[in-house]
């Protein structure tokens, strides 16, 4: 479901959780779907066949803190999913979120990104994934001084641009994690 006990929403609205799937499906998401908490790990492949497909108007967003980095937003891997479809972007990584991993996920149908590393985020990965068809600027956004971000093994079909595109200043001083 896309809210309530049991939810998806709900599995992710805490820190320190591995989300296992009991049940295959397909979870529509209304609204923006917030990952903050660090240590969340969002299981697909424990879901029975087919699996579990996220679709709607809403996205999900692994945001850390916009004033600078914390312990929001990190340690988070999301794997095994599919989503199609989604109104905005599939995945947004942004506002200082770091030491995350999108892997092993296919994408497809998206009005803006698949999945966009923006807005600070550093220490990601982007690995193993499918991204076809978006229906936006296209699937994948690295920009707005995101850094140490890593794209590797995903294959990208009947995308028009961004695939991925790089455009920032990139001036993240590590030393002081700013």
């Amino acid at each position: 479901n896309n809210s309530g006990a049991g939810s998806l929403r709900e599995a992710v609205s805490g820190s320190n959780r591995i989300v296992q799937f009991g049940v295959s499906g397909t979870i529509k998401l209304t609204s923006t779907l917030y990952v903050t908490g660090p240590n969340v790990t969002i299981d697909g492949f424990s879901a029975p066949n087919p699996g579990i497909t996220i679709t709607g108007s809403g996205s999900f967003e692994v945001g850390g803190n916009s004033s600078g980095p914390t312990t929001k937003g990190s340690n988070v891997v999301i794997q095994g999913l599919r989503f199609r479809n989604v109104g905005d972007d599939a995945i947004r990584i942004a506002f200082n979120a770091h030491d995350v991993v999108v892997d092993h996920n296919s994408f497809a149908g998206s009005a803006d990104g698949e999945v966009d590393v923006t807005e600070g985020a550093y220490n990601v990965t982007v690995s193993y994934n499918i991204f076809s068809k978006n229906k936006g600027p296209g699937p994948s956004l690295l920009s707005y001084d995101s850094s140490r971000v890593s794209y590797h093994h995903n294959i990208y079909f009947e995308n028009v641009y961004r695939n991925p595109i790089v455009t920032s200043s990139f001036t993240r001083n590590y030393s002081t994690g700013q």
